[in-house]
């Protein structure tokens, strides 16, 4: 197989994943120029999400309003994903929520039953309902000095969480 570029309108890509060879979907955002005199950087960011039924020949644009930082499909139409004010993993005091989609991400919900609400910035699926979420949190005065990660799990489509948290690693 060969590799190919593509034009998504300007936006970059934050997370890509496919579910299978057809179903894809492209997580992006796009820098928008700083007000008049509004220095350097971004004056704004619009975000967006893409996603194939072919395989990637062609990209649509579904789901609006949110900076997506991981995604993940059990389906063609049913996934997950983390929404996050911030775009960068690099960035602190930023919430997040897990949310879930059974119409191949046109529309989000937020899965409110999640026990804690960090910077969360992995998700892992397997099975059909089972999704890990990965929290980086590393702030030594709450942890001794130490990165504390909370891996949370849901085994019910995210009814109910258990929560797990691993010390000494990054």
């Amino acid at each position: 197989n060969t590799w190919r570029e593509i034009e998504l309108d300007g936006f970059a890509a934050t997370a890509i994943k496919f579910f299978d060879s057809r179903h894809g979907w492209i997580a992006g955002h796009r820098c928008e120029p700083p007000v008049e005199g509004g220095g350097f950087g971004c004056g704004s960011r619009t975000m967006a999400l893409f996603r194939t039924k072919d395989g990637g020949t062609t990209w649509d644009r579904v789901g609006e309003g949110a900076s997506y930082r991981d995604l993940a499909f059990t389906s063609e139409e049913d996934g997950w994903a983390i929404r996050s004010a911030c775009l960068s993993p690099f960035e602190t005091q930023c919430s997040s929520s897990v949310a879930v989609t059974h119409d191949g991400g046109e529309s989000w919900e937020d899965l409110r039953s999640v026990p804690v609400a960090f910077a969360f910035n992995q998700l892992s699926m397997w099975a059909d309902d089972a999704v890990l979420v990965h929290e980086n949190y590393c702030d030594v005065v709450q942890t001794n000095g130490e990165c504390v990660n909370h891996l949370i799990e849901t085994t019910d489509g995210g009814a109910t969480w258990s929560t797990q948290i691993v010390a000494g690693f990054e």
